[in-house]
């Protein structure tokens, strides 16, 4: 399966690739703000994902530190949850 940073390169070359990877990228952040409520951390943790797997390209060293960049992620979702009165379930994005 090629990585997001292969699919991303080809997008940036092809449109129709282009397009189908926007569409999964605003599912991705749309499920983020259903997690969070909070739609601009959402679209600030996907940025730094995105970060993450572009400067993984250039330092591969760095996917070894991938459970820790996930749990920092969880934890500003948690943290954001905690102010808002409560945990939103992933699956639903209904508050639990």
């Amino acid at each position: 399966m090629p990585s997001d940073a292969a699919i991303f390169t080809w997008a940036s070359v092809s449109p129709k690739v282009a397009r189908r990877v926007n569409r999964a990228e605003q599912a991705r952040i749309d499920l983020l703000a259903r997690w969070s409520g909070n739609p601009e951390l959402a679209e600030l943790l996907y940025l730094i994902w995105l970060g993450f797997v572009t400067r993984g390209q250039r330092v591969p060293g760095l996917r070894r530190r991938f459970p820790e960049i996930a749990e920092a992620m969880v934890r500003l979702l948690a943290a954001q949850d905690a102010g808002s009165g409560g945990a939103n379930d992933p699956g639903t994005g209904r508050k639990s």
